[in-house]
C-alpha cells in the first residue's frame, strides 16, 4: 500500500487533516498522520522525518499559521517536513489556503509573519492547489492523488514497503479503537 505522509499545523487545520486521512484510506492509500504517531523515544522534528521517510508522497496543507518550533531550531516542524520531503525527492502536494477566503483570526500567526511568509514563498516554488472551504479542498486532494497515482502506479513492490508494514497496522489498529469508542 503507498503512504501518504500529510504535513501541516494541527489545531487550526484539524478537520483538513481529518478530511486528508479520509479520502487518502478511500483512495487505498495510507495517510501517515501526526494525530496517530505512536509514542518515539525523539523529539517532535526527529520524529517526522522518521516519518517522512516511510512515506511515499507528501501531502501538505497551509494556512495562516507558522507552526511549532521545537526547542534548538529555527524553522518550524511543518517547514523542515516540507524541506525534508524535498531533500529525500518524494513528490510533494501542496494545497495553500486562498489568500482571499476569510479565515478564524484565532487561526493566524502574527507573531511568525514574516516565517510564514517566506516558508510560503518557498512552497510557491512548486505548483500548489489554493482551497477555501473543507469541501474544496476534499475535491482539489481527491483529484491530485488520483492523477499522482495514475502517474506513479506501484504499490506494495514499493522500496519503502518494508519499512511501513509495522506502521501500517498500528495505524488500523488505532482507527479500529477510536471506532470503537465512538459506539461505547
Amino acid at each position: 500500500m503507498r503512504t501518504v505522509f500529510i504535513s501541516s499545523t494541527s489545531n487550526d487545520l484539524a478537520e483538513y487533516r481529518k478530511a486528508a486521512v479520509e479520502i487518502c484510506l478511500r483512495l487505498g492509500y495510507h495517510p501517515i498522520a501526526m494525530e496517530y504517531f505512536t509514542a518515539m523515544p525523539t523529539g517532535a522534528t526527529e520524529g517526522s522525518k522518521r516519518k517522512v521517510d516511510e512515506a511515499d508522497l507528501y501531502v501538505g496543507i497551509f494556512a495562516h499559521r507558522y507552526g511549532y518550533i521545537e526547542d534548538g531550531n529555527k524553522l518550524s516542524v511543518t517547514e523542515i517536513e516540507f524541506d525534508y520531503a524535498g531533500e529525500r525527492k518524494l513528490d510533494r502536494l501542496c494545497f495553500v489556503v486562498d489568500p482571499k477566503y476569510p479565515w478564524p483570526p484565532e487561526h493566524n500567526d502574527p507573531k511568525n509573519f514574516d516565517q510564514l511568509t517566506a516558508f510560503k514563498k518557498k512552497i510557491d516554488t512548486l505548483i500548489r492547489a489554493q482551497f477555501s472551504d473543507v469541501n474544496d479542498f476534499r475535491v482539489k486532494l481527491t483529484q491530485a492523488l488520483v492523477e499522482w497515482g495514475g502517474v506513479n502506479p506501484g504499490g506494495a513492490g514499493s522500496k519503502r514497503s518494508r519499512l511501513r508494514a509495522n506502521s501500517s497496522t498500528r495505524f488500523t489498529q488505532c482507527l479500529l479503537r477510536e471506532e470503537a469508542v465512538r459506539y461505547v
